[in-house]
């Protein structure tokens, strides 16, 4: 596998100036918060509704996690939710692209360079993923980055990248990302993979519409997704009474799944109960999330709505 070849097709892709392989998108975080040379006693600011790698790839490169609360419309952080928890020592925010679908980067970018803090874009779950002005997920702050682990828009069995269009950045990027072991191990699935990457996203999308159109009722209330726009890692959405669990467990004992993610947010796992959390908590207590990708079809779609339509209808009979 020429790994070079590789990057060049992924960053044509993506139309990114660098692109960087990395062991996994963790990995791809720590070296982007490295690279960046803040001051010991510096502030990152972490939706607190997001998988806790990206937590945990803060305090590993010694640096404070600040929570932030995310928007009840769309899961994701926004400029409100910054301004609510910015200090003089912010000096980065890493913007969570979550399932695939974007938050509002561009006010975002806007409002970070007034405030002279750095912008990174993990979209782990976004790849593929545009924005409004036809822009790639990953591509419009200071750095971003993927992953192709488990689960992923790509599922290679490993792997991240990181992407920047600041040659100062890819100066220093150039010195971290080199002499990898086991990069074949995932790069010639990576690769495989990228062939058939515009049919994963149309499926992905079109399975998401049949879910929204076949969960269209008032006891489920749907995340505003920018329409168009984004990917889907997963589609979500949030029930409107306590009966989650009860949900889940009808679907497992008829051998389907929805998932939960991300049920313990962040500042409820580090100890931080005390911050302002309403709609993160909100919508981890009430979040489910169906599966999107290939060989999921709309068989199964009308199978499993069908099912969440019952067992929601005798739940709250």
């Amino acid at each position: 596998m020429n790994e070079n070849k590789l990057i060049n097709r992924l960053s044509k892709y993506i139309d990114s100036d660098y692109l960087f392989l990395t062991p996994s998108g963790t990995d791809a975080i720590i070296k982007s918060l490295r690279i960046l040379t803040l001051p010991s006693d510096a502030e990152v600011i972490v939706p607190s509704f997001c998988c806790r790698a990206v937590a945990d790839a803060v305090i590993k490169c010694r640096l404070k996690p600040v929570f932030s609360d995310v928007s009840i419309n769309n899961y994701n952080i926004s400029v409100a939710d910054i301004e609510k928890v910015l200090t003089q020592k912010t000096a980065a925010v890493i913007v969570v692209h979550l399932f695939g679908q974007p938050a509002t980067i561009d006010e975002i970018i806007d409002y970070a360079k007034r405030k002279s803090i750095f912008v990174i874009e993990d979209a782990a779950q976004a790849f593929g993923g545009v924005y409004k002005n036809g822009a790639k997920l990953g591509t419009l702050g200071d750095i971003g980055i993927f992953s192709f682990g488990y689960e992923k828009i790509i599922d290679a069995g490993g792997g991240g990248a990181i992407l920047t269009n600041r040659n100062d950045f890819a100066v220093e990027f150039k010195k971290q990302v080199t002499g990898y072991k086991n990069h074949k191990q995932w790069t010639e699935r990576l690769d495989f993979l990228m062939n058939s990457i515009d049919d994963n996203l149309s499926i992905r999308r079109e399975n998401a519409i049949l879910y929204k159109k076949h969960l269209n009722i008032n006891l489920i209330t749907h995340p505003e997704y920018l329409n168009g726009l984004g990917t889907f890692f997963r589609y979500s959405c949030a029930l409107n009474y306590d009966c989650r669990s009860k949900l889940i467990e009808e679907l497992k004992r008829d051998g389907e799944l929805a998932t939960t993610l991300y049920s313990q947010p962040l500042h409820a796992i580090y100890g931080n109960p005390d911050g302002n959390f309403k709609n993160t908590d909100s919508i981890a207590s009430r979040i489910i999330n169906m599966f999107v990708r290939s060989p999921y079809t709309g068989e199964y779609i009308i199978k499993i709505t069908d099912k969440i339509k019952k067992t929601l209808e005798s739940i709250n009979e």
